[in-house]
């Protein structure tokens, strides 16, 4: 069965942070979380291979095993079954080991990524 596992986070990052913005570019993914006290927090993906976003109403299995279960939104998924499926459509190019299914959960979404490293974190310039 597939599980969130919480990441710590330096800085850490409120869970009740709502995603603000998602820039991908040649510098890879980057994430916005606004924690209710107005600090933007930056994850930054530099090495991502996939991802996709969606409304918590739509992932309400997931939400089982992911509501409440941190206090904090950054966690990596055990047992990923959209890592086994990432694998098996490489066709061998990748193996399940090289990767990390990251998971960030927003009070409104949630948010998978597939990358080869851990993200960056960082207070995002203009927030103290």
């Amino acid at each position: 069965m597939e599980s969130f596992v919480p990441t710590s986070t330096d800085p850490i990052i409120p869970a009740s942070s709502n995603l603000s913005l998602l820039q991908d570019d040649s510098s890879g993914l980057i994430l916005v979380l606004e924690a209710p006290d107005e600090t933007s927090y930056e994850i930054h993906f530099p090495g991502h291979l996939a991802y996709m976003v969606t409304d918590e109403g739509d992932r309400l299995r997931s939400m089982e095993y992911l509501t409440g279960r941190a206090a904090t939104p950054v966690g990596c998924i055990e047992n990923s079954k959209w890592k086994g499926w990432f694998v098996e459509e490489s066709l061998g190019i990748r193996e399940a080991d090289q990767l990390i299914h990251w998971c960030i959960v927003t009070p409104n979404d949630i948010i998978d990524i597939i990358a080869l490293e851990s993200p960056v974190v960082k207070v995002r310039a203009g927030n103290a």
